[in-house]
């Protein structure tokens, strides 16, 4: 099973893997463009909870796991 992506470090370094793959015949190219393209998407999302959020100022994602 892949690892699950639950910060933007994660998506990096899954978006990383997938060039190095592409770069060595292990995954076609249309299969990263997707996978780019879906990221791209979450960091927009991100972009805007993090607009909005200075706006109010309350915080995008949590500084510590609740209880």
């Amino acid at each position: 099973m892949p690892k699950k992506i639950e910060t933007t470090g994660d998506l990096r370094e899954m978006l990383c893997d997938a060039i190095n793959q592409v770069a060595d015949g292990t995954m076609q190219p249309e299969t990263a463009r997707n996978i780019t393209k879906e990221a791209g998407r979450i960091n927009d999302s991100l972009y805007a909870k993090a607009k909005e959020a200075k706006k109010t100022g309350l915080e995008v994602l949590p500084t510590q796991t609740k209880p």
